[in-house]
């Protein structure tokens, strides 16, 4: 039986998924050593068909002249500034926000699906990563995974397994950027060689293909508070929320500061 154009165009768009919500980008939180280094682009959704049919929105980078960006092509990149004008004020393709390719030292791990868009809970063996590494770590676009940017050098072995990935200078990978900082996590890169090792070992290695809610939990100490500098009265973002969230009504600024207004307006005020 042949299907009729109606039939046809029905059953491609059921495949489509909806396309992501994107977090907006806050440049001031992106630490300076990620800006310093011209190794920015920008980057586009842009639904592609894979060889099973499935439908997917994709990242291809892009640059500032709205031509595509290439991850192992350098002549492609330039400056956080230049990227940051052209997602403010685009001209040609409006990108829906903007990416860095490691380099040098630096390594870029890449946690996907562990966090509840909603409520801001992080899966625990995502958790364990973040403690583990506690560099600086910021939610991705899509809010529902999380980027750890470290120096280091990653050992030989994959890149990517699953749900976790890490990149440096010999990976052909961008990753994106959006300035959403974890709180708790340190604002700035840190060093981690040995932390980087044992993440690596745990999740990449050649024992790494046991299922991540299988796993023996990573033996990590507690994450290190990261203080701000001595100065008379200074108060951190950090410690607004910690200290508001443990509030008698914390549960009520929470889901305002996650932008669930809905749970505490009245629907007939909900536009």
């Amino acid at each position: 039986m042949v299907a009729s154009n109606g039939q046809l165009f029905k059953e491609k768009t059921q495949k489509i998924p909806p396309k992501p919500t994107v977090l907006e980008v806050i440049p001031e939180n992106i630490p300076g050593e990620l800006k310093a280094i011209p190794n920015w682009m920008c980057w586009c959704y842009e639904l592609r068909q894979n060889n099973q049919g499935d439908w997917k929105w994709t990242k291809p980078p892009l640059q500032v002249n709205s031509r595509y960006a290439r991850s192992d092509q350098p002549r492609t990149w330039t400056t956080f500034e230049r990227v940051l004008e052209h997602y403010s004020s685009p001209f040609g393709t409006e990108p829906n926000g903007i990416g860095f390719r490691p380099t040098g030292d630096m390594i870029g791990s890449d946690l996907d699906h562990c966090r509840d868009p909603v409520s801001g809970e992080i899966d625990e063996w995502a958790w364990e990563i973040i403690r583990l590494i506690n560099s600086y770590t910021e939610i991705s676009p899509s809010g529902t995974g999380v980027r750890i940017f470290c120096y280091g050098k990653l050992p030989p072995g994959r890149r990517k397994n699953g749900n976790v990935e890490m990149y440096d200078q010999s990976s052909p990978k961008y990753l994106t950027i959006t300035g959403h900082h974890l709180p708790g996590t340190p604002r700035t890169l840190e060093r981690r060689q040995t932390e980087v090792e044992r993440a690596h070992a745990e999740y990449l290695g050649a024992q790494s293909d046991k299922p991540l809610g299988e796993r023996e939990p990573i033996a990590v100490e507690p994450m290190r508070r990261i203080e701000p500098r001595s100065l008379p009265g200074w108060v951190t973002l950090e410690d607004i929320i910690q200290r508001a969230s443990q509030a008698a009504n914390g549960s009520k600024f929470l889901n305002l500061w996650r932008g669930n207004v809905a749970v505490h307006t009245p629907k007939a005020d909900v536009y």
